[in-house]
């Protein structure tokens, strides 16, 4: 199963189909995925594992069904409930096929190889080919396929591999035994802050810098570190594009003025995106209060927006929290808070048994769901693939925790 579930992997960060299009005819991922489900259900033995925090999963899903309901556009509610049915079966498969740790690696190691070559091929078109997006008055790198094809979502998609790549860099002889690992680690990071930087996503710049403080919390030599750090940041904003320093610049100053008639352009970009997010938001709270109990329906806030709150433009909320309040109102609300709960407890219940091996992927997965909740400030982020992906490494990590206790147990005497 391990085959399996790291092709797909591959299939679904890397999307070869989307970048040579003569695969769609073959729908290679549909075919990967039966394939999967085929071995699981005959050949596999891993069937009978329990999924922690399944439940939580489940109800989130059943009110995403129910919302279709107060659905305007039934297929908008649809095409949503189905992508994240899809990633609901990669979750039950993942969290029900790993059975011990080695397994356990073999994804995350899959994981950031994927990355890793996802990152480079992104970089090579960029340089190479001009596969740009000129957005907010800047070019802005993006991914190498169609479904990546976003600046923004493109470094959250970075930021949330960091934890598990510095985690395994920091096991990296105890787990993974081989020194050229350490190596590529160390250059997956660099690589990934590259990227986020290229992408000039004011969000994902935030997430690296809030990733990287908790990263620090877990280094020894503390100091020696921060004095690293300090010195890579100052090289780093030395060496960014003036356009790029310019956009990240608005973060604490929103009012600096970039010269020219594209500044002009640039800062008036700037201040209507960050003005976006916080409509986004409030836009949500209105049509929570229009229909308080399931919203509008999964993936119809733009529709609703319009009918609602008479705004011709198809705007996005760009804001977790205006798109929960939106899409799938109260009882939304109640589940997905439901959903964040399982994952926090079942990782701190792994925290708190010091598993050298395992714990510091429970404190990776944390990591994760506070940069999710982050990024929610700034992005439409409910329907993301990590949330299910960390709620299945968090499944799995405490499942393993049971085994280790249970084999030690059976090992310790009878009094």
């Amino acid at each position: 199963m391990k085959f399996f579930l790291n092709g797909y992997i591959f299939l679904f960060i890397y999307r070869p189909f989307e970048i040579y299009h003569f695969l769609e005819v073959i729908h290679l991922e549909r075919l990967w995925m039966i394939a999967a489900l085929c071995y699981y259900f005959f050949v596999g033995s891993a069937r009978a594992n329990r999924v922690f925090g399944l439940g939580a999963v489940g109800f989130f899903f059943t009110i995403m069904l129910f919302s279709g309901f107060m659905a305007p556009n039934i297929k908008l509610w649809s095409t949503t409930v189905e992508t994240y049915l899809k990633i609901g079966v990669f979750y039950f498969l993942l969290a029900t096929s790993v059975e011990n740790e080695e397994i356990f690696f073999s994804i995350l190691k899959a994981y950031i190889v994927v990355m890793f070559f996802y990152e480079a091929k992104s970089l090579h078109e960029y340089f190479f080919h001009g596969r740009v997006q000129f957005r907010m008055g800047i070019s802005r790198l993006i991914g190498v396929d169609e479904s990546g094809a976003d600046p923004n979502a493109l470094a959250a998609t970075i930021n949330y591999s960091l934890p598990f790549a510095y985690v395994l860099y920091q096991r990296a002889k105890d787990i993974l035994q081989q020194r050229w690992w350490s190596k590529l680690l160390i250059g997956y990071l660099v690589l990934s802050a590259f990227c986020i930087f290229l992408t000039g996503s004011r969000a994902g710049a935030i997430s690296i810098v809030v990733c990287t403080f908790f990263i620090w919390l877990r280094m020894q030599h503390k100091f020696r570190w921060l004095f690293i750090f300090i010195i890579l940041a100052i090289i780093s904003w030395n060496i960014l594009p003036y356009e790029k320093k310019i956009r990240l610049e608005t973060i604490w100053n929103p009012d600096i003025v970039m010269e020219g008639i594209e500044g002009e352009k640039f800062m008036e970009s700037a201040k209507i995106s960050a003005q976006g997010r916080s409509e986004g938001f409030w836009d949500g709270v209105h049509l929570f209060l229009k229909s308080p109990i399931l919203g509008f329906g999964a993936g119809n806030f733009i529709i609703a927006r319009q009918q609602i709150r008479k705004i011709p433009l198809e705007l996005q909320p760009h804001n977790l929290y205006g798109q929960l309040l939106g899409e799938l109102g109260g009882l939304g609300v109640i589940a997905f808070c439901f959903l964040i709960y399982k994952i926090i407890s079942l990782n701190l219940s792994v925290l708190r048994a010091k598993v050298p091996h395992l714990s510091p992927i429970a404190w990776a997965s944390l990591t994760v769901i506070l940069l999710l909740l982050l990024n929610g400030f700034a992005g439409h982020n409910l329907y993301r693939y990590n949330w299910l992906w960390i709620a299945a490494f968090s499944s799995i990590l405490f499942r393993l925790i049971q085994n280790r206790r249970s084999e030690q147990n059976q090992l310790a005497p009878s009094s």
